[in-house]
């Protein structure tokens, strides 16, 4: 008999953690699992995906407490009614994902008695995100929690490697499985890129740049704006797509103004049409500062597009630089302009590059063999407590 097990997230924003997390209780359900999922409140400029899951068969728990600011009394209210639920469901293992899910979640389960509890982070704050305290009072907290944890699953080997170095958990604990994505839909045929720009009101001929995330400050938008002023120098018909959309949105727009470059910047917003936008861009460009895989660039690639991006965390695996794509240093937004600026002058490499970046990503990718590595994982860990 397979085992009863609960995913546990702390928003399901549109974001690539939480489609990867509701399209796994969507395909451990399909394998005959007993899945459930469990999340706080989601919505606001970040956009949410409760009709995906929806769509996707997988019903949502909803604990209003959890919420991913730090708040004391809320954050109690939560842990007790993770636990309370369960307990009452009986769950065999516990899967939790993301950073403040990942902490209460945890703690719940040990709390309710549950033998098996697997945490995915999809990236870590180690870096990039907040200031000296706060970050060390994370790195405290992911250590605490890392003593009620059967398995961590790391999306890169470089998320890996920074687990280990910041002391977080054992090597043996640690295994990497990629964020799962349906590597066809960005393979497959795309909406004719004549009709696509018509629609977004842009010239056939245009050079097209574009970055796909939330507009958070981790995702370093400000430095792509930047480099695209500096581009618009040598190439003044290019056009700059930014497609995602969240609370930075007002602030964009300004730098947006203050730069004098409106008319060569495009803010899309939240799109489902992702596949289909990826396809008119010449260029993909990455100018996140923390990245724990990077799943917009691998869709990038998978539609063969040469990726320009911060050399952080998990682009540094996906990422030969100066063969399926360039890196830079972070924050560089200079070099980052030169990058787009070369691949922009020389088609043959832009496009080679492109047909590399695509060949470098391995079927280890694609959600159904993603969902199965998770499974092996459970039995691994299932076995290994019946022995003991």
């Amino acid at each position: 008999m397979k085992p009863k097990i609960l995913y546990i997230i702390t928003r399901l924003i549109l974001g690539g953690a939480q489609k990867d997390t509701i399209s796994s209780v969507a395909l451990l359900r399909g394998n005959g699992y007993d899945a459930a999922l469990l999340s706080g409140p989601s919505g606001g400029p970040e956009g949410d995906l409760k009709d995906f899951a929806r769509i996707n068969g997988v019903d949502v728990v909803e604990i209003p407490e959890l919420k991913r600011e730090i708040d004391p009394l809320k954050d109690i209210i939560a842990l007790f009614k993770i636990y309370r639920f369960i307990k009452n469901n009986r769950f065999d293992i516990v899967h939790t994902h993301t950073s403040k899910a990942g902490f209460l979640g945890r703690l719940a389960a040990r709390l309710a008695g549950v033998r098996i509890i697997v945490h995915t982070p999809h990236g870590h704050v180690f870096y990039g995100y907040y200031g000296r305290f706060k970050t060390k009072m994370f790195i405290m907290l992911e250590k605490a929690a890392s003593l009620c944890t059967s398995a961590l699953i790391a999306i890169s080997e470089a998320e890996k490697k920074d687990y280990i170095r910041y002391g977080i958990i054992s090597e043996k604990k640690m295994r990497v499985i990629h964020s799962g994505i349906d590597l066809a839909e960005f393979s497959g045929p795309a909406r004719p890129a004549g009709d696509m720009k018509k629609q977004l009101n842009m010239e056939p001929d245009v050079p097209v740049i574009g970055t796909v995330g939330r507009l958070v400050r981790e995702k370093g938008h400000i430095y792509f704006l930047r480099a695209a002023k500096r581009v618009l120098l040598e190439f003044p018909r290019a056009q700059f797509l930014v497609v995602g959309g969240g609370i930075l949105r007002p602030e964009i727009e300004d730098a947006v103004k203050e730069m004098g470059i409106g008319g060569n910047v495009k803010l899309l917003g939240i799109r489902l049409d992702i596949s289909d936008i990826l396809y008119i861009m010449d260029i993909f460009a990455m100018p996140s500062l923390n990245e724990g895989m990077g799943r917009a660039a691998v869709e990038a690639m998978m539609r063969r597009k040469a990726v320009v991006a911060f050399r952080v965390c998990g682009l540094k695996d996906l990422i030969n630089s100066g063969v399926n794509g360039i890196l830079v240093e972070p924050a560089d937004h200079v070099k980052l302009a030169e990058a787009i600026t070369g691949l922009l002058k020389d088609k043959n490499r832009r496009e080679k590059m492109g047909e590399a970046a695509a060949n470098s990503i391995s079927d280890d990718f694609d959600s159904k063999k993603v969902i199965g590595q998770v499974g092996a994982l459970y039995q691994e860990l299932i076995d290994g407590k019946n022995k003991r």
